[in-house]
């Protein structure tokens, strides 16, 4: 049933995007919501009042790119991933017995780390590990600083960005994330990771996904872009990327989602 959501969830990004596009500050006030808002005075809501700054700066630089914004890596993937993640912790809560009501400081940081994880993604690769992410990672940085956000919050943020760096995703290890919870940064982290490939692992999305890809490697390579549209690999991308272990994912069933695809 989540799973059914989050699919028409992105379904309805699609529709918008981009002539009716409502913008990156709207889709994530919507995920807010959805998690239950943030109370004025706690503390997750300064880290909100950061990322919708951050937010409306991104979506006023995406605007100014027009055509030349990347086609992979543009304000519909930030907004992909910041749904991915919204789904994701509301399963991870549940899994968990949490009671919140309301966006928790940890969570907020989570979703600012996920806003601005591509926020200096240029639609090129990287030429050594987390030279993009750290572009990302500095300017989501000059953000919090300009908010007076705490140094720990600053090094959570950054932590998380790095998480994203696809090196990390073929690394990572599984276990202990199968009871894994949010007070532990190994499942906040895992989370951040699977949220970021989420809508390419769904079927009903990864051919248009690839596609922009495809697309955005072809302007460095069109070599490189035609390969990304073989079956082999996909083939690749189910089995070194796409791992969906926390206990958030197994409740929404992506590993078995991705199981199917993988079948001959």
């Amino acid at each position: 049933m989540q799973l059914r959501a989050l699919e028409q969830s992105f379904n309805n990004l699609r529709q918008v995007w981009p002539h009716a596009w409502p913008g990156l500050p709207v889709v994530l006030r919507a995920c807010v919501a959805r998690l239950g808002g943030v109370s004025p005075r706690g503390a997750a809501a300064k880290v909100v009042a950061c990322a919708l700054a951050l937010a409306q700066d991104m979506e006023r630089h995406g605007q100014r790119m027009g055509a030349h914004e990347p086609p992979y890596h543009n304000r519909l993937h930030t907004a992909d991933t910041l749904v991915s993640l919204t789904f994701l912790l509301q399963a991870q809560r549940v899994h968990e017995g949490q009671v919140a009501t309301t966006l928790q400081q940890r969570e907020a940081l989570m979703l600012l780390a996920m806003l601005g994880h591509d926020a200096e993604h240029p639609g090129t690769r990287n030429r050594y590990p987390f030279e993009l992410e750290r572009r990302s990672a500095r300017r989501v940085l000059r953000a919090m600083r300009s908010q007076a956000l705490s140094q720990s919050a600053q090094a959570e943020v950054e932590a998380l960005i790095l998480a994203t760096e696809p090196t990390t995703l073929r690394q990572s290890a599984s276990r202990a994330l199968s009871a894994c919870r949010l007070s532990q940064f190994v499942c906040r982290a895992a989370l951040i990771r699977e949220a970021d490939i989420l809508s390419s692992a769904l079927p009903v999305l990864a051919p248009s996904l690839t596609r922009a890809l495809a697309k955005e490697w072809g302007r460095l390579d069109a070599a490189m872009g035609r390969r990304l549209l073989a079956p082999q690999a996909r083939e690749k991308f189910l089995r070194d990327l796409a791992r969906f272990d926390s206990p958030a994912a197994q409740a929404l069933g992506l590993a078995q989602v991705v199981a199917r695809q993988s079948r001959p």
